[in-house]
């Protein structure tokens, strides 16, 4: 709601219904007006002025910023509108929060908001609510911002993508970190996880592992996509065949399903190809995943079986956090969770793809770049645990 009322008045006062120095109506008016309470209306007032749309003078009210020359000034510059997935970030610089994925909007929205040259606008929505992302991308089109940004970082639904398609057609640009879906008429940024997943292979290899399994969220996500690759590359340099390296895919998302049947799937998976292959190396899909994988090999009395991860989370999650992620099934995976027992992993450098999103967008709105669609690549790393060197 705050963010509708926010929106209205500040319509309201870009087409000149509220005029320069005019007073708002009183709160308790525009409650009624909104059909809230006067807690929203506040705190949407509140954000107008961070933005320097209205000023609050005391004993009087609320009314469009005074100086013309101010106004203007904050008025010039292009409005960028941020959808958010999580719940809204704050503008202060992330610290703890590098390699969750969270930690994109987290660093997008912080990046954005110390800008001179650009005004942020940020809209949370419910990243399982398919409808309201609908819903919110939807009234993107109504609110025409110069450029809208997100992360992205759930697979949107036929209709999103219909409706970002639509947002195009209108010349508003459009960039995002590219994971689930490519969008080629779009400007976005790529995380390099053809190299990143490269890389890893290649270190199993090096070790003496030839019979490598890679466990697969989804073979429709374009990350999984480009990982595939970088695997495929990195085996056929080697000379390993197919039926070597057994890849798997999970069908239906393995992020979607309930943590037990996450466990039951992967042991089943796991039993299946060990007794197939003489696997020696399973390749999970982050670090997160690690930890259920330990557990499931453990049930088969295969804890000779090396498992590295993806994204190097682990070095961020402490007890708490893993208690958080495992809730009531913590004390099954309790001693694979150890600090000490990182796996080799590689990092996503997401706060690196927040900031080129940023800097993205700006140049696109300054009118800095070509017409065509923009792709930059953020390079991926191999991280090996001291321990295990």
């Amino acid at each position: 709601m705050q963010t509708e009322i926010s929106r209205s008045i500040r319509k309201q006062i870009q087409n000149g219904t509220y005029e320069i120095g005019a007073f708002l109506p009183p709160i308790r008016q525009l409650a009624r007006q909104f059909h809230t309470s006067i807690t929203p209306v506040n705190k949407a007032l509140e954000e107008l002025a961070e933005a320097g749309y209205v000023e609050k003078t005391q004993g009087s009210g609320v009314r469009v910023a005074a100086s013309h020359q101010a106004t203007a000034k904050v008025q010039a510059r292009p409005l960028v509108e941020l959808i958010a997935y999580w719940d809204a970030p704050g503008v202060k610089k992330p610290s703890k929060s590098i390699h969750r994925l969270e930690a994109v909007e987290e660093w997008l929205t912080w990046s954005l908001s110390q800008s001179e040259k650009i005004r942020l606008v940020l809209t949370s929505v419910n990243r399982e609510n398919t409808q309201q992302v609908e819903q919110r991308f939807q009234e993107i089109l109504d609110i025409n911002p110069d450029g809208l940004v997100s992360a992205m970082p759930m697979p949107p639904s036929p209709k999103t993508l219909k409706i970002i398609r639509k947002v195009k057609t209108q010349n508003i640009p459009f960039c995002y970190f590219a994971a689930f879906v490519d969008l080629q008429d779009c400007d976005r940024i790529h995380s390099d996880f053809e190299s990143g997943q490269y890389q890893l292979t290649r270190y199993l290899t090096e070790k003496g592992h030839k019979n490598i399994a890679r466990i697969a969220v989804s073979s429709d996500f374009y990350y999984d996509q480009l990982k595939q690759e970088g695997f495929t590359k990195a085996l056929k340099e080697v000379g390993l065949t197919k039926k070597q390296a057994a890849t798997f895919t999970i069908d239906g998302g393995l992020h979607s399903l309930p943590l037990d049947k996450r466990y039951q799937l992967l042991l089943r998976k796991l039993s299946s190809h060990l007794e197939k292959y003489t696997i020696t190396a399973v390749m999970a899909p982050n670090d997160l995943d690690v930890a259920i994988v330990r557990r499931c090999l453990h049930e088969l009395d295969r804890q000779d079986v090396e498992v590295v991860g993806y994204d190097a989370i682990w070095s961020e999650f402490d007890r708490d956090d893993w208690s958080q992620f495992l809730g009531e099934h913590y004390s099954m995976y309790k001693p694979f969770t150890k600090r000490t027992d990182r796996p080799v992993s590689v990092d996503t450098h997401l706060d690196q793809v927040a900031l080129a999103i940023s800097e993205l967008i700006t140049e696109r709105l300054l009118g800095r770049l070509s017409k065509e669609p923009q792709i930059r690549t953020i390079p991926q790393t191999l991280v090996i645990p001291k321990k295990t060197v």
